[in-house]
């Protein structure tokens, strides 16, 4: 049990309720993100934006451009978004379905959908909600 216990009769507060699958963060998961104009349901398959495949990622592109970044100017905003473009188009998205058909689809693929800002950011949502890797059965969580 993961429970922190307080005194006094007060309810305890218990740390399983943050307990996440750590294949889900990476293998990711599907989640809908609506319908298309005809109707169809879109899903994409998401790894958690912090599993340890893309914070290593990131942190390899950041150490190789930290003087650009560092400069913090319009030419530094660009390089980080194409920085996080790239690591989530290897490590985040993991997969696209229509209608239940998964579509085949490549890293660089990816990183072109990634450009629409309003998907990527769609995308940076879902892959930072933790309630989607969560351990599904409680008994199964360890202290």
């Amino acid at each position: 049990m993961n429970e922190i216990a307080t005194s006094g009769g007060a309810p305890s507060f218990n740390l399983d309720d943050y307990a996440t699958d750590a294949q889900k963060e990476l293998q990711g998961v599907w989640r809908n993100i609506g319908k298309d104009k005809n109707g169809k349901t879109r899903e994409v398959k998401l790894a958690r934006e912090s599993n340890e495949n893309y914070m290593s990622a990131l942190r390899v592109l950041q150490r190789k451009n930290q003087a650009l970044l560092e400069m913090n100017d319009d030419e530094a905003f660009s390089l980080a978004e194409e920085i996080a473009r790239e690591c989530y188009s290897k490590h985040i998205l993991k997969g696209l379905r229509v209608d239940g058909v998964e579509m085949s689809k490549t890293p660089d693929e990816y990183r072109e959908m990634l450009k629409n800002k309003d998907f990527f950011a769609k995308i940076r949502t879902l892959a930072g909600q933790m309630d989607s890797y969560k351990i599904e059965d409680e008994q199964s969580v360890k202290s």
